[in-house]
């Protein structure tokens, strides 16, 4: 049985500013974060003479994003459901660099170890209790990885 996470949920970020967002979804395509002007460019060879990115060509050595926001987001919603008694739960997330779950505040560990280039999943069983808030915590900051091998 799968039960739909998909929908309106809540993004914090680290200053405070909250927004509401859709998922499946990413900051940039929820809005979420600090237009992207180019002043933040990886590669000098890279460099964008338009003030917005959306008027601007393809930046080749990165993703070219319309908002862009590094650091840590609390995505958070309550969910209403109840398993079914004995059954496992589990919840699968796409591609995050570093993710962590909690479950009305307890930390939910990884079910299977976590890797750059696969989805995430983490075991709720026992955690859901038919109204239980689920905060999801992303940072794409690179914390305790070597950011610049990356």
């Amino acid at each position: 049985m799968i039960h739909e996470l998909s929908g309106l949920w809540t993004a914090e970020l680290a200053d405070g500013r909250t927004f509401p967002m859709r998922l499946p979804g990413t900051l940039d395509t929820n809005g979420i974060g600090d237009p992207d002007t180019g002043s933040n460019q990886w590669h000098p060879d890279a460099a964008v003479d338009s003030p917005l990115l959306e008027d601007a060509p393809v930046i080749a050595t990165r993703f070219t994003r319309k908002f862009t926001y590094e650091g840590p987001v609390r995505i958070s919603r309550t969910v209403s459901f109840r398993p079914v008694e004995g059954k496992r739960v589990f919840l699968d997330v796409g591609h995050a660099r570093c993710l962590s779950v909690l479950a009305d505040d307890a930390k939910i560990p990884d079910f299977l170890p976590p890797s750059l280039s696969t989805p995430r999943c983490f075991e709720l069983t026992g955690r859901l209790t038919g109204s239980t808030r689920l905060v999801l915590i992303s940072d794409n900051s690179y914390p305790d990885m070597p950011k610049d091998s990356i």
